[in-house]
């Protein structure tokens, strides 16, 4: 397919100030200070203008497309890697990590095939394939591991289910140790959670029958400990506890290969919204209280916790019950307006920054090569408006899905183009 090229004019980079962008061949190929009509510059291109797309981006910054480290896909067969891929556009995503827990379960070179096959027709933007620790994430027997890094993988998970004998989890960690890959960890002990979530019948569950943030941090410690011993990279998944910040500190302060992910709803949202009933707000891990939601905050700021994740996890149908209604909230469409809130517009958090933590850091740990909005690079960017704000709506949200936490927030900012390998893909 022959790419169009793009004279996006007026754009600002964060920390460069307005700049002209010459996208063509799908590569970003000049960045120009000067002011300069587009039928100037491109006569000296011998690109006819009506080849061109201009686009007035004032009022716009460009960022490097996003990296997501934990994106549910769900079935591969059933259109939701198009659904799915299309809400990563709108937010900004030009990459995406499909979480093992579909259909088929991605713990075999064959089904990791299958979905880069599907991937190849339906997919709107990169998608990178997690391999799953154990046989059908069922925590007793390990997969074959060569096979899965063979076909492309290069993290496992069992994402849904922790991984949570210890001798599986060496097994594991010392893989990974000596092929230079990641085993990323559902924290969640299930011997402290049988009970646990809220099993009332009723639709109102109270906070304190949500599963203990103990049983989180126990795990992060432990596995802490058999990272160090393998020389092993770990990635924590949805960090949701304060105890977890406290182990992942004393973890890299030891030198331990340990990076860890907190998600946008559990840097936003409260525990106190379980009482609304609303099963919207039914995840794994539960929501906490204000004061662990503050040490999440810091330690995102810090750099205790490297990453933000979305675990954008879509739902067709949603109970009004909470002990029938399945766990997760949609979160790639609205990612960066959610951060954008709680720490660019309250000055923690600069827009470099918060593409070092949405975007570097994630493709760092998934070992491809980051995003940037620099001459000659590939043009996997979007055009990001900050100074409005939106009241989001179900109809927001892309797909099928109704288990949005945002729907009736006011949140700012908006992604207004995202292009992916030099195609605009997304239009708002």
């Amino acid at each position: 397919m022959t790419r169009q090229s793009f004279f996006i004019k007026n754009v600002t980079l964060p920390g460069l100030g307005a700049r002209t962008l010459f996208l063509s061949g799908g590569l970003i190929q000049e960045i120009i200070c000067k002011d300069i009509e587009e039928h100037q510059f491109l006569s000296t291109k011998n690109t006819d203008k009506a080849s061109c797309r201009v686009i007035d981006a004032e009022g716009f910054i460009a960022l490097p497309g996003l990296v997501d480290l934990h994106t549910h896909l769900r079935n591969s067969r059933d259109g939701s890697i198009r659904d799915v891929t299309s809400a990563a556009i709108a937010g900004g995503y030009t990459t995406v990590s499909s979480m093992p827990n579909m259909h088929p379960v991605q713990d075999s070179p064959e089904a990791v095939n299958i979905l880069k096959a599907i991937a190849k027709e339906d997919a709107v933007c990169d998608i990178r394939p997690v391999g799953a620790v154990t046989k059908g994430l069922r925590g007793n027997e390990i997969t074959d591991m060569h096979s899965l890094l063979d076909a492309g993988v290069n993290i496992f998970s069992d994402d849904g289910n922790c991984v949570h004998d210890p001798g599986i989890m060496h097994q594991a960690l010392s893989f990974a140790g000596r092929n230079n890959c990641v085993i990323a960890q559902h924290a969640q002990d299930p011997t402290l959670t049988k009970s646990a979530q809220g099993d009332t019948q009723g639709p109102i569950v109270a906070p304190k029958s949500l599963w203990p943030s103990i049983a989180e941090s126990t795990i992060v410690a432990r596995d802490i400990l058999l990272a160090r011993a393998a020389n092993a990279r770990l990635h924590v998944c949805h960090v949701s506890s304060q105890e977890s910040v406290y182990a992942i500190a004393w973890g890299k302060s030891l030198g331990v290969q340990v990076t860890a992910e907190v998600t946008p709803h559990h840097l936003l949202f409260y525990d106190s919204l379980v009482m609304t009933g609303d099963t919207r707000f039914k995840v794994n891990p539960p929501l906490r209280s204000k004061e662990s939601v503050e040490c999440l905050r810091d330690a995102l700021i810090r750099g205790v916790i490297d990453v933000v994740a979305t675990d954008h996890a879509p739902h067709r149908n949603k109970s009004p019950f909470w002990h029938s209604a399945p766990n997760g909230m949609t979160g790639l469409e609205f990612s960066v307006s959610v951060i954008q809130k709680i720490f660019v517009n309250s000055g923690h958090l600069t827009w470099p920054e918060v593409v070092r933590i949405m975007s570097n850091k994630p493709a760092e740990i998934l070992g491809m090569t980051p995003n940037t909005v620099k001459e000659g690079s590939a043009a996997n960017f979007f055009l990001y408006n900050p100074d409005v704000t939106r009241f989001v709506t179900f109809d927001d949200s892309l797909g099928p899905s109704v288990n949005s936490p945002y729907a009736g927030m006011n949140l700012p900012g908006k992604v207004m183009y995202t292009f992916y390998e030099g195609r605009l893909v997304f239009e708002n």
